[in-house]
């Protein structure tokens, strides 16, 4: 996928809408012609209960009527940023790798052990950074590999600690590792949530890593297609214009790296390199779980005290430096085949409200109820723009970004564009397109809560960016989203990134 997805920019007004917010466009005009929604039992139920377990791991406990099931979301500071020199794939591949191994109580034979030490021996020749006379092919190398580990997990149970979790019974487990952390998503039935945890201190003390080579091959696989077809390669024409822009306000951040692996330079990782990087990383205290479902919380409070208690060994890593503030105005222009486009990238500033950006798409967008309304009546087809509200989702690049696209001169929709964010960080907006963004966010979020599990996750990776201020339930007000508006909209925060189908390449910077 590319660095931030996006719908493609063609003929279709209707491609152009924001997709997080596509289901609720619809509601729009009804915000506009009717007056304030009640929605208080909406916002005001659930009430979350927040603790910190011995180990410094935070819990947030939301109980709610939900049957027999309860709904775990976990996020963990463990991302690709993390990674050092060579280590490109590590991230991920430990995450999803502390779910193998033997069940408890089980222990792998003396011959599996032997096993997994060839393996990493033909791993070390496959990510040898130059390959040495006669040395074998990596195709070869990566067959015997495979066909090792297949030969492995038929005479083992190297899945044992999966199936435990599975016979609890937990459900839907899934693990996803973004660029700041990974989240690890679970449904447990009702009775068995303090089994689930134990097992899952278990696999942060303990994690045995056993499928970790094969890990490692997909996840570099999966990252080397993913560099091909987004033409994330330096000066790549395949490139979007938002990848570019996106690169150039990161040119300072070791994000940059991150978010272009030099795969060429990925080395061997040993599973003792792999359980230090581990150790340094899945630390309780940078580690947020949010349960929701129905369950007794002074017995699940209490309960999770009694497993989390022991702190994780060795030094924490150091925390990830922020990104440098600009002086200015980051610009670019490109050359590129089609129609002019121009891109606009707003870092989102910490700690902003995810609905404050959100109200802004709706605001900044082509529908009926936005501020350049108007200007799709006037401008008809020939020029096209969408906007996006891109949330910092488990650490992915968060950049409010405007594209636009017209057939001819850019002149007409730049400037109703300028005039339509300079209202907004001036305060001086339409109040009555204010008040109906207000009430669509509140329906969408009311909407959002009714899934227990997206609304699980979505707290644990608020709380991770946010703090206490995820927790927040009070409906947001016009004098807040005009003052995120401020915030966000300024040219300090800006990167802009412009194509032409004919003038030559220049780039200029602040």
């Amino acid at each position: 996928m590319p660095l931030c997805s996006e719908p493609a920019l063609d003929s279709d007004p209707a491609a152009l809408q924001d997709t997080r917010v596509n289901s609720f466009r619809i509601l729009l005009p009804l915000a506009l012609a009717f007056g304030p929604l009640s929605l208080s039992s909406a916002w005001g139920q659930n009430k979350v209960e927040e603790f910190r377990a011995p180990n410094g791991s935070v819990f947030l406990l939301v109980p709610r009527p939900l049957g027999t099931v309860v709904h775990w979301a976990s996020f963990t500071s463990l991302g690709r940023i993390h990674e050092g020199p060579g280590e490109i794939g590590l991230a991920a591949a430990s995450a999803r790798s502390s779910l193998s191994g033997p069940a408890e109580g089980q222990e792998l034979k003396a011959a599996s052990r032997a096993q997994l030490t060839e393996l990493e021996r033909i791993a070390e020749k496959l990510w040898a950074p130059k390959p040495r006379p006669q040395a074998s092919d990596p195709a070869e190398l990566r067959a015997k590999l495979l066909h090792s580990w297949d030969q492995l997990i038929r005479s083992e149970k190297i899945y044992g600690f999966r199936k435990e979790l599975a016979s609890l019974p937990s459900q839907k487990l899934q693990v996803h590792t973004g660029v700041a952390g990974t989240l690890l998503q679970a449904q447990i039935a009702r009775g068995r949530v303090l089994a689930f945890a134990s097992r899952m201190e278990r696999r942060r003390q303990q994690p045995a890593l056993a499928d970790l080579q094969i890990q490692l091959v997909l996840e570099r696989e999966r990252l080397a297609r993913e560099a091909q077809r987004n033409g994330l390669a330096q000066g790549d024409e395949r490139r979007s214009l938002t990848d570019e822009a996106l690169l150039l306000a990161l040119r300072n951040h070791p994000l940059r790296r991150t978010l272009l692996p030099r795969l060429s330079q990925a080395k061997a990782v040993s599973r003792a390199e792999a359980l230090s990087f581990w150790h340094r990383h899945q630390r309780p205290e940078r580690c947020v779980t949010v349960l929701v479902g129905d369950f007794d919380p002074e017995r699940i409070r209490e309960g999770l005290r009694r497993i989390f208690v022991r702190p994780a060994p060795g030094q924490a890593a150091p925390a990830i430096p922020d990104e440098m503030q600009q002086r200015g105005l980051r610009e670019s222009r490109i050359q590129q085949p089609g129609p002019r486009r121009q891109v606009l990238a707003y870092r989102i500033p910490q700690g902003l409200r995810p609905g404050i950006l959100r109200c802004l798409a709706e605001l900044l967008a082509s529908g009926p109820g936005s501020l350049l309304a108007e200007l799709r009546l006037e401008l008809g087809p020939r020029v096209q723009w969408q906007v996006q509200a891109r949330q910092p989702e488990l650490g992915y690049p968060a950049f409010f970004v405007i594209e636009t696209q017209e057939r001819g001169d850019l002149s007409p929709l730049h400037k109703r564009l300028q005039a339509a964010t300079s209202a907004l960080a001036k305060g001086t907006a339409d109040p009555t397109r204010l008040e109906a963004a207000l009430r669509l966010e509140q329906l969408r979020h009311a909407s959002q809560r009714e899934d227990s599990r997206e609304y699980a996750a979505e707290l644990a990776r608020d709380w991770a960016m946010r703090g206490r201020a995820a927790l927040s339930r009070a409906a947001l007000s016009p004098k807040e989203l005009l003052a995120g508006a401020a915030q966000l909209l300024q040219d300090a925060r800006l990167t802009r990134v412009r194509s032409e189908p004919s003038a030559s390449p220049s780039k200029d910077d602040e």
